[in-house]
């Protein structure tokens, strides 16, 4: 059984963690969102893949790449080779 005293001390210690966490998520949304910020601003076509050749993160300028060469809509969590069905030799 604890007591006042360490219950107030366990309380204290949670809430503290839990404004790190929140000033972590924070963080982590300014960090993403000035990412999307410089990769849309860019002109030059930007994607990544993961090691399943799946989409995690393009720009604009990548999509619109994508869309204008083979017709295809492309977005994070879809596969590389769905982005470029209809190339040429297809």
């Amino acid at each position: 059984m604890l007591s006042a005293l360490e219950r107030a001390r366990l309380r204290l210690g949670q809430q503290r963690l839990e404004e790190r966490r929140h000033r972590a998520e924070l963080d982590l949304a300014r960090q993403y969102a000035l990412l999307r910020t410089v990769l849309d601003s860019s002109d030059a076509a930007i994607c990544a893949l993961d090691l399943e050749r799946r989409y995690t993160v393009l720009n604009r300028a990548y999509a619109m790449l994508v869309k204008g060469l083979y017709g295809s809509e492309v977005s994070p969590g879809r596969q590389l080779e769905e982005g470029l069905a209809g190339a040429p030799g297809d």
